[in-house]
């Protein structure tokens, strides 16, 4: 039978697939992560939503990118108390160099009532030579109570500088508009915002609806 060229393993190619059956073929993005060495590639090759969970990198060089004709999504779900089993920043990256391509990332930040913890971020770096994001999405859907953002505190990209270090340092480079979703009513819009980084290495957002 022909085997199609873009199921065959490619050296330093690890691939995220809804039904891992081969070699270098995981079912999370944490899982191609956890085994990917320095300069590996990692591809989703899918369409559509997948729920991950929290992902650390540590001094590691990736890229991480959709495939060709394919369109995937990253949605996180937090939905337990304790930080140490479900922490709270969605992608940390801590040291090394990690660039995106063509990926939609997402957070469903939890009702305070159901989880009280503060600083939730979608991505955070700390003493990253480079974070590159190329033609990416990042949403944060934030819970609404009394007509405020449930969670005060929540960030879509946060630079944590290291002691004695500036966080305006680390290379940090967006290639498109973020765009945020934020409820209205029984709904969520899309809006598109202008990220400003504070002095303590936050990106706050300000945006009209």
């Amino acid at each position: 039978s022909d085997v199609c060229s873009s199921d065959l393993p490619r050296q330093g190619v690890l691939v995220v697939v809804p039904e891992p059956n081969g070699p270098q073929q995981y079912g999370t993005l944490r899982q191609a992560c956890a085994a990917a060495k320095n300069g590996d590639v990692i591809e989703l090759r899918y369409s559509g939503v997948r729920d991950e969970r929290p992902i650390e990198l540590k001094n590691r060089r990736l890229t991480i990118r959709a495939a060709e004709s394919f369109d995937p999504a990253i949605i996180f779900r937090p939905n337990e108390v304790d930080p140490l089993r479900y922490p709270r920043t969605m992608l940390s990256v801590l040291g090394g160099r990690v660039t995106l391509l063509n990926v939609h990332l997402q957070i469903d930040v939890p009702s305070a009532r159901d989880v009280p913890a503060d600083e939730w971020s979608l991505v955070a770096t700390q003493r990253a030579d480079l974070v590159e994001l190329k033609s990416c999405t990042l949403t944060v859907r934030n819970h609404l109570r009394g007509g405020l953002a449930s969670h005060p505190d929540v960030s879509m990209i946060h630079i944590r500088a290291a002691a004695g270090f500036d966080a305006a340092g680390i290379g940090f480079q967006a290639h498109q508009h973020v765009v945020e979703q934020v409820p209205v009513g029984d709904k969520s819009e899309d809006h598109e915002f202008l990220s400003i980084l504070n002095s303590d290495g936050r990106f706050c957002t300000s945006y009209s609806v």
